[in-house]
């Protein structure tokens, strides 16, 4: 029996939900006039979601080798996603079309997500009790 399915299922939830808040959002703001705040939120939140889904994908090879090595290839991956990460963040300082703060903010969009889908969960269990 494998997980890839579950695992699957909650990236496709976590970035659904995620995209769709920074779209919803976005589009409050190009109502508004600020064009720069609406890409940028939805370019970090690209960002956030294909690292989630990256991070998802290359769990499974840290499991399986030694210690030594799953560290090694652990550590690697961070490092990749990180630099990942930082490319959004070097578009939105390098082109004034990004604003820097939504980018940013469009970056803890998955984690924003989780949480929050964590937090509901929590409080409606603990209401039915």
């Amino acid at each position: 029996m494998t997980t890839t399915a579950p695992v699957r299922e909650l990236q496709k939830n976590y970035g659904t939900k995620a995209m769709a808040l920074a779209i919803g959002i976005s589009l409050v703001f190009l109502i508004l006039g600020h064009k720069a705040v609406c890409r940028g939120l939805v370019m970090g939140a690209l960002f956030s979601t294909i690292n989630f889904v990256l991070m998802a994908q290359t769990l499974h090879l840290k499991i399986k080798h030694e210690r030594s090595r799953a560290s090694l290839s652990a550590l690697g991956n961070i490092l990749f996603r990180y630099t990942f990460m930082a490319i959004p963040i070097f578009l939105a300082i390098k082109f004034p079309r990004f604003d820097l703060v939504a980018t940013i903010a469009g970056l803890f969009m998955v984690p924003s997500v989780i949480l929050a889908d964590h937090i509901s969960r929590t409080f409606l269990f603990s209401w039915r009790k």
